[in-house]
């Protein structure tokens, strides 16, 4: 656990740094960042839960407790790959 908080510790100092680049270039852009940031963690959140509604018996920790573990990586995989697809659509819908 310390370990994968070191990593996202660095995602977020990189993150900062580069809104203050974006401050320091285009301080009025802020605003449209944060926007579409929103718009995309809410797609996200749609997306999961869209997955959670369309298949309620093929969840992920489900078939992994009741050690099938091969259906259970491809439910994730199919998870992963909703909400990825959710994400790409939104971001080009910008």
């Amino acid at each position: 656990m310390k370990k994968l908080w070191h990593r996202m510790h660095l995602l977020l100092l990189i993150t900062l740094a580069l809104l203050y680049v974006v401050w320091l270039l285009k301080p009025d852009q802020l605003g449209i960042v944060a926007y579409k940031l929103a718009l995309l963690l809410t797609s996200a959140w749609a997306a999961y839960w869209g997955d959670f509604l369309a298949f309620p018996y093929a969840r992920p920790h489900k078939w992994l407790v009741e050690g099938h573990h091969l259906i259970g990586a491809f439910c994730m995989l199919r998870r992963a790959i909703v909400i990825g697809a959710f994400v790409v659509a939104m971001a080009l819908a910008l």
